[in-house]
């Protein structure tokens, strides 16, 4: 049983041409949650971290700007819950 959690935030302006930068930071680091802002994912994106899972929320518009994610262990049981996408505010909610 996980008794802490290691988390940590990210303003990634355009999470997929960073993902080799983000996997390095969250497996030094040992990071189960990283939160995310300025993701710019849309439907079509695919983003992928080997032992994560993503939530994310994307801009209501469907182009790539804005947007926000949960980037989490693989391992930490948790729920989505409904994402928030309006034009001024995205959230991605989880319950762990």
């Amino acid at each position: 049983m996980q008794l802490s959690l290691k988390l940590a935030i990210w303003n990634a302006n355009g999470i997929s041409q960073h993902r080799l930068e983000v996997e390095h930071f969250l497996k030094s680091n040992h990071i189960d949650i990283l939160l995310t802002s300025e993701t710019h994912l849309t439907e079509a994106s695919s983003f992928h971290i080997t032992g994560y899972d993503l939530i994310s929320a994307q801009h209501p518009s469907g182009s790539a700007r804005g947007g926000a994610a949960i980037i989490i262990k693989s391992s930490i049981e948790f729920t989505a819950i409904e994402s928030i996408t309006e034009n001024w505010v995205q959230m991605a909610n989880i319950k762990i």
